[in-house]
């Protein structure tokens, strides 16, 4: 929750005539204990089965904790991004230039208070919540958060109610924001409504604005009670007008980016990218840890940006890295550093201290054990027999994707995975009770989030390709298979996993698509290869079509032999490539290997090397028989035969 500084400061208002926002110019680097509302999480799967899901919007930098199932308080502050600092002297905030006077009408106690809660505000609220004030034996945050919100003066009263709205716990899901809650002498209140409330006690505060944008979605319109109307862009851009150096309001402002795709924010007379705005907030609040995060989720793998104005240069890895020192238990560093790293790599942390991608994304969980996000995917690290223990529970694959589904039921990609594991016609139960087979889960993928493309590419195939044959989705709509592969193109045209089930659906005709192409089968495999080069099944499929002379795709001829080649990312493949380059990419494909099998026939290769370390155990290429004996262990899901059996 956002606190206001006390102290007499120099108030600014906008241009004559125009309705603007007055805030108090608080020093560099100051920040308040602000309560939000925590954000969820907006996720849809990327190409293949397996699927991965967007970065979250870290758009809430004072998250309240969240409540697990059981009622018990969870802290997801570490989660979004709450700051950790090392304790400031008492001089080092607004509220310490304020010294209490008769004038003021409060008494030394709620002042000492209130400057305590400002102090605090750069602490994650778990702590908080369990530390004694100083000066004050036995008084925690909430408890001093009720004393202040007494107060007899309004910008008082305004620290209080913002730190108070801090405590006050969220569903789980993070999605619930509109509930009321009950604070006198106001009653039951959105959480919104209270933080305009907030604003009215002291126009002056600044972060309070902020807060307040967190609550609203970017087109939203926000009545204030003096009868201004903003919306969250503009909003945050009269705060940045009348206090340049509030290092929330650039963070919050780079979020826009994530909902508005156009977005071009007007600041200080110029143009601002996200970046940039990131930068700017942590100038301003070096330790920003919710802006370091925002600032390497928009990086690249290969990105390197400039801060510490221009003496450090830092990496994707290096900019969570930092987050992490700032504060090692915040939960979405961890997850997005084990995002940064190979499934067998490991990377140090401080103390000398090594760790792989799993190790972080177990952290994750115990630093927030109500973190879908950080469920969902150490399941996808986990091979399909492989089981796991975090915070002392062991966990199998499935298991951890119905854990995600139970923290965030709106997780579309975790429903989607979760439907992959599932054999035809098996059921599973959901913690919420409910026993669902794939289709059902797939279902309800595009029923939390209808823009969830892989969700319409799932559901496509569990249909026949009967002409006649539909499926009805929860808000009514009905599509046949091709239907929903179209769909899933409409909502994401890089969506790799649509190309490859509309290639399956046809042979020898061409489909054209909404972008205006027509394309055979064999280019709608490449144009998924293209989308997502770590697609096995349209590798494995594109092998079996033959390179007839009548496709037309970008290819040669290998002159030395009259191997028939395709030229995609990376290379130019054979059909025996095709096969290797999918068996390598999903090693337990049984598909793969009846490519393989084929392909070795056409071509007339005896023997061949395969991927990922399987060979003879006298270290000898593969025969097609022994080919062959491996192709029949995945058809009968046996462990990998790394030996081939004798004669």
């Amino acid at each position: 929750a956002a606190a206001a500084a006390v102290a007499a400061t120099e108030v600014t208002a906008s241009a004559a005539g125009a309705p603007g926002v007055a805030i108090a110019r608080a020093p560099v680097g100051a920040t308040a204990a602000a309560a939000s509302a925590a954000g969820g999480v907006d996720d849809t799967g990327t190409g293949g089965c397996d699927q991965d899901e967007p970065r979250p919007r870290f758009a809430r930098l004072f998250p309240g904790p969240a409540v697990s199932s059981n009622d018990e308080y969870v802290d997801i502050s570490d989660d979004i991004g709450a700051l950790t600092i090392a304790p400031r002297s008492p001089t080092d905030h607004p509220l310490a230039s304020s010294s209490p006077s008769p004038m003021e009408g409060e008494s030394l106690e709620i002042v000492a208070l209130a400057r305590e809660l400002q102090q605090l505000a750069l602490y994650p609220l778990g702590r908080c919540r369990t530390m004694s004030l100083r000066g004050f034996k036995d008084t925690t945050y909430q408890q001093a958060a009720e004393t202040v919100l007494k107060a007899a003066t309004d910008k008082y009263r305004c620290i209080g109610l913002l730190a108070y709205l801090r405590c006050v716990p969220v569903s789980a899901d993070q999605r619930h924001l509109d509930n009321p809650i009950r604070i006198e002498p106001w009653g039951p209140q959105k959480r919104s409504d209270l933080i305009i409330q907030a604003i009215h006690l002291d126009p002056t505060n600044a972060l309070g604005y902020v807060c307040l944008a967190q609550c609203i979605s970017a087109g939203e319109d926000v009545h204030l009670r003096d009868g201004r109307v903003f919306k969250k862009s503009n909003l945050l851009q009269e705060v940045l007008k009348s206090d340049p150096a509030c290092a929330h309001a650039y963070a919050e402002l780079a979020n826009l980016f994530n909902e508005e795709p156009n977005f071009k924010p007007y600041v200080l007379g110029r143009v601002w990218t996200q970046q940039e705005l990131l930068v700017e907030a942590l100038r301003q609040e070096p330790q920003l840890t919710s802006a370091l995060i925002s600032l390497g989720v928009s990086m690249n793998d290969r990105d390197t940006i400039v801060l510490d104005d221009g003496r450090t240069t830092l990496s994707k890895r290096e900019v969570f890295l930092r987050a992490l020192r700032i504060d090692p238990l915040l939960s979405v560093a961890n997850l997005e550093l084990a995002r940064c790293m190979q499934p067998d790599e490991t990377i140090e942390l401080s103390h000398g201290l090594r760790v792989g991608q799993r190790d972080l994304l177990r952290k994750a969980i115990e630093c927030n054990p109500g973190f879908a996000s950080a469920y969902h995917m150490l399941a996808r690290c986990l091979d399909i027999d492989e089981k796991i223990t975090v915070v002392d529970k062991e966990f199998s694959k499935r298991d951890l994707y119905v854990e995600a589904i139970h923290c965030d039921r709106r997780l579309a990609a975790a429903y989607c995975n979760l439907g992959f594991l599932l054999r035809d016609g098996e059921r599973i139960k959901l913690r919420s009770g409910a026993i669902l087979t794939s289709r059902e889960l797939f279902l309800e993928a595009v029923h939390v989030d209808a823009a969830h493309a892989l969700g319409y590419v799932n559901l496509a195939s569990c249909m026949s390709e009967k002409p006649k044959e539909r499926t009805k989705l929860h808000d009514g709509r009905v599509f046949s298979k091709l239907e929903l592969y179209l769909e899933a193109l409409r909502i994401d045209p890089r969506c790799s996993g649509a190309y490859t089930g509309l290639a399956d659906m046809i042979t020898n005709e061409r489909l054209q698509l909404a972008d205006g192409s027509i394309l055979s089968r064999p280019e709608l495999y490449i144009r998924a290869i293209e989308m997502d080069p770590l697609n096995f099944r349209a590798y494995e499929r594109l092998s079996r079509c033959g390179f007839k002379s009548s496709h037309r795709y970008p290819g040669r001829t290998d002159h030395r032999n009259g191997v028939k080649l395709v030229r995609l990312p990376g290379g130019d493949f054979s059909a025996i490539g095709l096969c290797l380059r999918a068996i390598k990419l999903n090693p337990r494909s049984r598909e793969a290997y009846g490519a393989l099998l084929l392909a070795m026939q056409s071509s007339a290769t005896g023997s061949l090397f395969l991927p990922n370390g399987i060979a003879h155990s006298d270290g000898r290429a593969l025969t097609y028989r022994e080919v062959d004996h491996i192709a029949r262990g995945r058809a009968r899901d046996e462990p990998l035969m790394i030996a081939a059996p004798s004669d």
